[in-house]
Protein backbone atom coordinates (compact mmCIF):
# COMPACT_ATOMS: atom_id res chain seq x y z
CA UNK A 1 0.00 0.00 0.00
CA UNK A 2 0.96 3.27 -0.90
CA UNK A 3 1.06 5.50 1.99
CA UNK A 4 3.32 8.45 0.27
CA UNK A 5 0.65 10.40 -0.71
CA UNK A 6 -3.68 10.97 -0.49
CA UNK A 7 -6.28 11.85 -3.55
CA UNK A 8 -7.42 15.79 -2.67
CA UNK A 9 -11.04 13.95 -3.43
CA UNK A 10 -14.49 15.22 -1.83
CA UNK A 11 -17.59 13.71 -2.28
CA UNK A 12 -20.29 15.25 -4.04
CA UNK A 13 -23.54 15.09 -5.91
CA UNK A 14 -25.04 15.94 -8.61
CA UNK A 15 -28.49 15.45 -9.96
CA UNK A 16 -28.39 12.83 -13.07
CA UNK A 17 -31.25 12.71 -16.11
CA UNK A 18 -31.64 9.96 -17.91
CA UNK A 19 -33.82 11.51 -20.73
CA UNK A 20 -36.82 9.95 -22.88
CA UNK A 21 -35.03 9.23 -25.46
CA UNK A 22 -33.24 6.45 -23.29
CA UNK A 23 -35.52 5.61 -20.83
CA UNK A 24 -35.41 2.05 -22.38
CA UNK A 25 -31.84 2.11 -21.14
CA UNK A 26 -32.51 2.70 -17.36
CA UNK A 27 -30.82 -0.54 -16.56
CA UNK A 28 -28.08 -0.37 -18.78
CA UNK A 29 -27.26 3.53 -17.72
CA UNK A 30 -27.62 2.73 -14.15
CA UNK A 31 -25.35 -0.48 -14.22
CA UNK A 32 -22.88 1.97 -15.75
CA UNK A 33 -23.30 4.59 -12.71
CA UNK A 34 -22.82 1.89 -10.53
CA UNK A 35 -19.80 0.49 -11.83
CA UNK A 36 -18.02 3.44 -12.23
CA UNK A 37 -18.54 4.10 -8.18
CA UNK A 38 -22.19 6.62 -8.20
CA UNK A 39 -24.32 5.93 -5.17
CA UNK A 40 -28.01 6.41 -6.14
CA UNK A 41 -29.10 8.53 -3.15
CA UNK A 42 -32.62 8.53 -4.51
CA UNK A 43 -34.24 8.06 -7.83
CA UNK A 44 -37.29 9.64 -9.21
CA UNK A 45 -39.48 8.37 -12.59
CA UNK A 46 -41.61 11.06 -13.78
CA UNK A 47 -42.62 13.42 -16.79
CA UNK A 48 -41.68 16.47 -16.32
CA UNK A 49 -43.38 19.72 -16.60
CA UNK A 50 -42.41 22.69 -18.90
CA UNK A 51 -41.96 24.73 -15.88
CA UNK A 52 -39.56 22.04 -14.69
CA UNK A 53 -37.35 22.11 -17.92
CA UNK A 54 -37.24 25.74 -17.86
CA UNK A 55 -35.75 26.03 -14.77
CA UNK A 56 -33.45 22.76 -14.95
CA UNK A 57 -32.44 24.47 -18.24
CA UNK A 58 -31.74 28.35 -16.62
CA UNK A 59 -29.48 25.53 -13.85
CA UNK A 60 -27.33 24.08 -16.57
CA UNK A 61 -27.04 25.84 -19.46
CA UNK A 62 -24.09 27.33 -21.04
CA UNK A 63 -25.96 30.20 -22.40
CA UNK A 64 -29.28 30.78 -20.28
CA UNK A 65 -30.49 33.49 -21.95
CA UNK A 66 -30.77 31.34 -25.66
CA UNK A 67 -34.34 31.04 -26.40
CA UNK A 68 -33.82 29.06 -29.16
CA UNK A 69 -31.92 26.33 -27.74
CA UNK A 70 -34.71 26.29 -24.67
CA UNK A 71 -37.49 25.82 -27.05
CA UNK A 72 -35.38 22.93 -27.97
CA UNK A 73 -34.31 21.84 -24.64
CA UNK A 74 -38.12 22.03 -23.01
CA UNK A 75 -39.98 19.91 -26.39
CA UNK A 76 -37.15 17.36 -26.33
CA UNK A 77 -37.37 17.27 -22.35
CA UNK A 78 -41.69 17.23 -22.00
CA UNK A 79 -44.88 16.61 -23.12
CA UNK A 80 -44.94 13.91 -26.27
CA UNK A 81 -41.00 13.13 -25.53
CA UNK A 82 -42.87 10.87 -22.51
CA UNK A 83 -41.20 10.56 -18.95
CA UNK A 84 -37.58 10.47 -17.74
CA UNK A 85 -35.62 9.47 -14.69
CA UNK A 86 -34.15 11.70 -12.05
CA UNK A 87 -31.10 10.30 -10.63
CA UNK A 88 -29.67 12.32 -7.14
CA UNK A 89 -25.94 10.50 -7.61
CA UNK A 90 -22.99 10.70 -4.83
CA UNK A 91 -19.34 10.12 -4.97
CA UNK A 92 -15.86 11.15 -4.53
CA UNK A 93 -15.05 13.92 -7.18
CA UNK A 94 -18.76 13.12 -8.50
CA UNK A 95 -19.01 16.09 -10.59
CA UNK A 96 -15.63 15.59 -12.82
CA UNK A 97 -16.28 12.30 -12.74
CA UNK A 98 -20.07 12.17 -14.34
CA UNK A 99 -18.46 14.08 -17.45
CA UNK A 100 -16.40 11.94 -18.04
CA UNK A 101 -18.76 9.22 -17.83
CA UNK A 102 -21.80 10.95 -19.84
CA UNK A 103 -18.66 12.24 -22.55
CA UNK A 104 -18.81 15.24 -24.97
CA UNK A 105 -22.53 16.48 -25.68
CA UNK A 106 -21.64 16.46 -29.41
CA UNK A 107 -22.13 13.07 -30.17
CA UNK A 108 -19.98 12.65 -33.39
CA UNK A 109 -17.49 13.86 -30.30
CA UNK A 110 -18.64 11.52 -28.34
CA UNK A 111 -18.38 8.47 -30.70
CA UNK A 112 -14.93 9.07 -32.30
CA UNK A 113 -12.80 10.49 -28.96
CA UNK A 114 -15.24 8.51 -25.81
CA UNK A 115 -16.65 5.74 -27.36
CA UNK A 116 -17.15 3.94 -24.37
CA UNK A 117 -19.02 6.97 -22.94
CA UNK A 118 -22.88 7.04 -22.10
CA UNK A 119 -23.83 9.58 -24.85
CA UNK A 120 -21.55 7.48 -27.30
CA UNK A 121 -23.79 4.79 -26.56
CA UNK A 122 -27.42 5.43 -26.12
CA UNK A 123 -27.12 9.48 -27.68
CA UNK A 124 -30.28 10.12 -30.43
CA UNK A 125 -28.52 13.07 -31.36
CA UNK A 126 -26.77 16.23 -29.98
CA UNK A 127 -29.97 17.25 -28.86
CA UNK A 128 -30.99 14.37 -27.75
CA UNK A 129 -27.96 13.39 -25.76
CA UNK A 130 -29.78 10.63 -23.62
CA UNK A 131 -27.95 11.83 -20.17
CA UNK A 132 -27.20 14.90 -18.58
CA UNK A 133 -26.07 15.69 -15.10
CA UNK A 134 -24.73 18.84 -12.89
CA UNK A 135 -21.59 19.88 -13.51
CA UNK A 136 -21.23 22.80 -10.43
CA UNK A 137 -22.29 22.95 -6.95
CA UNK A 138 -25.08 25.73 -7.97
CA UNK A 139 -26.17 23.81 -10.75
CA UNK A 140 -26.87 20.98 -8.31
CA UNK A 141 -28.29 23.11 -5.43
CA UNK A 142 -30.74 24.52 -8.26
CA UNK A 143 -31.61 21.00 -9.28
CA UNK A 144 -32.18 20.20 -6.37
CA UNK A 145 -34.69 22.65 -5.51
CA UNK A 146 -36.50 21.38 -8.94
CA UNK A 147 -36.27 17.56 -8.32
CA UNK A 148 -35.32 16.53 -4.74
CA UNK A 149 -36.38 19.78 -2.54
CA UNK A 150 -36.69 17.73 0.39
CA UNK A 151 -33.35 16.66 0.11
CA UNK A 152 -31.86 20.22 -0.39
CA UNK A 153 -29.09 21.32 2.58
CA UNK A 154 -29.24 24.85 3.25
CA UNK A 155 -26.37 25.59 1.88
CA UNK A 156 -23.80 23.03 -0.43
CA UNK A 157 -20.36 24.25 0.50
CA UNK A 158 -17.81 25.04 -2.22
CA UNK A 159 -14.93 23.24 -3.22
CA UNK A 160 -13.04 25.15 -1.12
CA UNK A 161 -14.78 24.85 2.24
CA UNK A 162 -14.90 21.13 1.32
CA UNK A 163 -11.14 21.24 0.83
CA UNK A 164 -10.73 23.34 4.12
CA UNK A 165 -12.66 21.15 6.06
CA UNK A 166 -10.71 17.97 4.70
CA UNK A 167 -7.42 19.56 5.66
CA UNK A 168 -8.69 20.41 9.61
CA UNK A 169 -10.92 17.85 10.20
CA UNK A 170 -9.65 14.77 8.30
CA UNK A 171 -6.20 14.52 6.55
CA UNK A 172 -4.15 15.47 10.26
CA UNK A 173 -5.44 11.97 11.23
CA UNK A 174 -5.92 9.81 8.59
CA UNK A 175 -2.28 10.69 7.31
CA UNK A 176 -1.12 9.64 11.43
CA UNK A 177 -3.69 6.39 10.81
CA UNK A 178 -1.63 5.83 7.52
CA UNK A 179 1.51 6.11 8.95
CA UNK A 180 0.73 4.22 11.70
CA UNK A 181 -0.50 1.49 9.03
CA UNK A 182 2.76 1.80 7.33
CA UNK A 183 4.61 0.71 10.01
CA UNK A 184 2.32 -2.22 11.59
CA UNK A 185 1.87 -3.92 7.87
CA UNK A 186 -0.91 -5.55 9.37
CA UNK A 187 -2.89 -8.61 7.18
CA UNK A 188 -6.28 -6.80 6.44
CA UNK A 189 -5.13 -3.22 6.37
CA UNK A 190 -8.89 -2.06 5.65
CA UNK A 191 -9.60 -3.60 8.73
CA UNK A 192 -6.41 -2.27 10.59
CA UNK A 193 -7.28 1.21 9.39
CA UNK A 194 -11.33 1.18 9.82
CA UNK A 195 -10.97 0.24 13.50
CA UNK A 196 -7.34 2.62 14.48
CA UNK A 197 -9.74 5.55 13.42
CA UNK A 198 -12.64 4.57 15.28
CA UNK A 199 -10.56 4.63 18.38
CA UNK A 200 -8.28 7.50 17.46
CA UNK A 201 -11.47 9.74 16.23
CA UNK A 202 -10.72 13.69 17.49
CA UNK A 203 -13.98 13.82 17.81
CA UNK A 204 -15.09 11.29 20.25
CA UNK A 205 -16.11 11.94 23.85
CA UNK A 206 -13.52 10.88 26.45
CA UNK A 207 -15.71 9.28 28.99
CA UNK A 208 -14.13 8.29 32.29
CA UNK A 209 -14.33 4.50 33.44
CA UNK A 210 -16.77 5.28 36.58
Amino acid sequence: MDCSSFNDAVTEQTVFLIRPEALHCENHIVHALKQDGFKILDRKHLAISPEQAQAQFAATAVDPNDLDALDGYVGNLTGAAGSAVVLLLSRFNALDSIKSLMGPLDLLEAKDFAPTSLRAKFAVSSQKCAVEATETFEATEASLRIFFPDRLRTTLPSVEESKMLLEEALYPVLTQGLTMLCKEKPANPTVWLGKWLVEHNPNRPNVADV
